[in-house]
């Protein structure tokens, strides 16, 4: 059975995709950053980096930034042991 992280806040990221004027290639990694979150029950930081190599550790209760296109959108989320990531805050330099 596969079971499927819930994703908290999602429409944070969604906004980032209309803030940035729909632009495709950014929607397209948005949308794959969403598909990964949701598809993969990450247990530890190897895991998570294994699958997203943008991810960077930021807190001891298991906090990470991604980076999404080169700095245009940084990710803070946070992870359960429960099989819940929580999306606490999206947005660029301009944020």
């Amino acid at each position: 059975m596969v079971i499927e992280m819930r994703l908290i806040g999602e429409n944070k990221l969604l906004k980032m995709e209309v803030k940035n004027g729909g632009k495709l290639h950014l929607v397209t990694e948005i949308d794959k950053f969403i598909f990964d979150i949701k598809k993969n029950d990450w247990q530890n930081e190897t895991e998570l980096r294994g699958a997203r190599n943008d991810a960077d550790f930021v807190h001891e209760d298991g906090c990470y930034f991604f980076n999404i296109l080169g700095h245009s959108i940084m990710i803070l989320i946070e992870f359960d042991v429960d099989g819940e990531a929580a999306v606490v805050w999206a947005g660029n330099d301009h944020d």
